[in-house]
């Protein structure tokens, strides 16, 4: 339940840049990209990297073109034969904000599960993670500023209606599919926990024969 609060929380900060915009001065963001597949369960992060002359919107807390940034990642795990990747970023204008908020989601994905303990009383081995996380360095990728997009213009209160409208059919789809990417995990490491306890039988088996 906690990954899932996490995925959530991701998917509506990556759907938060659809808010209205508003005039703003360039400045300094922190920022990580993430991204994921339901086809397979690969994931890739990026460093925290310091992008200059980024815009800030809504009292700050929302980065104006934040699609922009996600599809500048998913275009470079394109060009290196890794297609149909669902990529968000994650900012914060301090450092070690920043560097905390990727240090959470970093360990989501590479900490072991543990195992519970056998009725024996044996303590088994740590489960493997179902996710293999490949960090990309930024010798490799390096994330590029991106000019406003409107940021003068108000918008009709039909238009904001209609961004407010399609938001909530995202959030709606991205909680539908962080769950079906949690079932098939779930399932993954309890088919594992079976393999292990029939390898320990077998084994068994073998010592008392």
């Amino acid at each position: 339940m906690k990954v899932l609060k996490i995925a959530l929380a991701l998917a509506i900060a990556a759907i938060s840049s659809f808010t209205a915009h508003a005039k703003n001065d360039p400045t300094t963001a922190y920022m990580f990209g993430f991204a994921s597949s339901f086809s397979d369960s690969t994931v890739y992060m990026t460093s925290v990297q310091r992008v200059d002359s980024v815009y800030l919107t809504h009292k700050k807390l929302f980065l104006d073109n934040r699609e922009n940034y996600s599809l500048q990642l998913k275009e470079y795990l394109e060009s290196i034969g890794a297609p149909k990747r669902t990529c968000i970023v994650i900012f914060d204008r301090n450092f070690k904000k920043a560097e905390k908020k990727w240090s959470k989601l970093h360990d989501r994905y590479t900490k072991q599960a543990k195992a519970k303990r056998l009725k024996n009383g044996e303590k088994p081995k740590d489960l493997p993670t179902p996710w293999q996380m490949k960090n990309i360095d930024e010798s490799k990728f390096m994330f590029k500023a991106v000019e406003p997009s409107d940021m003068e213009e108000p918008k009709t209160k039909a238009e904001r209606k209609a961004e407010k409208k399609e938001a909530k059919a995202q959030l709606k789809q991205k909680k539908a599919e962080v769950k079906s990417q949690l079932k098939q995990r779930k399932a993954e490491v309890k088919q594992k926990k079976a393999e292990l306890k029939l390898k320990k039988a077998e084994a068994k088996k073998k010592a008392e024969a």
